[in-house]
């Protein structure tokens, strides 16, 4: 009996693919890590959100843990979305596309939201501005609204568009129940502290259902290639 080899255009094409997938589950997987490093590292607010007093003495602190926290975020809600599209290809596939659409569009929202932050704190509490002008200047802006709409609006895009990845990879079988039930923790931490012991109990669980997420989508392509 002739024994069948695949084409080297396809084994090329095929390992290819596969390092693509490995590089973004492994991005995926290294960027939930850090997200749970940075809620350890997420400054302490004495009240509903940073005031003056807050951020001055650790002005420097603040500012690269907030734009890293922005970074990682920008990276890994929209490798979550990807890693999503992959594990479920076929049936129900519209709901994980849908959200990973969703995660995007919040991720980009959420980033831009946490870098205006950083650059807004920075420079207020900096030298050039004096604390008799910029402590009364940050107080009232933390009762402004405004300030919080674009991340209230982000949030909101993310947590929609997680929910109906969920409901992709429950409906499609693809990956044990428990992986898109852990990603769903990320409903309740809308309540919850950012930083501090409170942080991580919502952070730990959602970033298992991401890294979760990339070792299923890292085997769902080494089957499929397999096959």
């Amino acid at each position: 009996m002739a024994t069948q080899t695949a084409p080297a255009g396809h084994a090329s094409a095929t390992f290819i693919n596969r390092g693509r997938i490995g590089l973004l589950s492994g991005a995926l997987a290294a960027t939930s890590v850090l997200g749970v490093i940075g809620i350890v590292l997420w400054p302490a607010a004495s009240g509903d959100f940073f005031g003056y007093g807050d951020v001055a003495p650790i002005r420097e602190r603040f500012f690269w843990t907030i734009t890293a926290m922005a970074l990682t975020f920008a990276l890994n809600v929209p490798l979550q979305g990807l890693a999503g599209m992959v594990i479920v290809r076929r049936r129900a596939s519209g709901w994980a596309t849908a959200g990973a659409a969703l995660l995007w569009l919040g991720a980009a929202a959420q980033a831009t939201a946490m870098g205006g932050w950083a650059m807004l704190y920075y420079f207020a509490t900096g030298p050039s501005l004096p604390e008799n002008a910029a402590r009364p200047f940050l107080d009232a802006l933390v009762n402004d609204g405004r300030l919080f709409a674009v991340a209230l609006a982000s949030q909101s895009l993310v947590i929609l568009g997680t929910i109906l990845q969920a409901a992709g990879m429950f409906a499609s079988r693809a990956v044990p129940w428990w992986v898109p039930a852990l990603t769903l923790t990320l409903v309740p931490t809308v309540v919850l502290p950012a930083n501090g012991p409170a942080g991580l109990i919502g952070a730990v669980p959602v970033a298992a259902g991401s890294i979760a997420m990339a070792w299923y989508a890292w085997r769902r392509t080494v089957g499929a290639t397999a096959g």
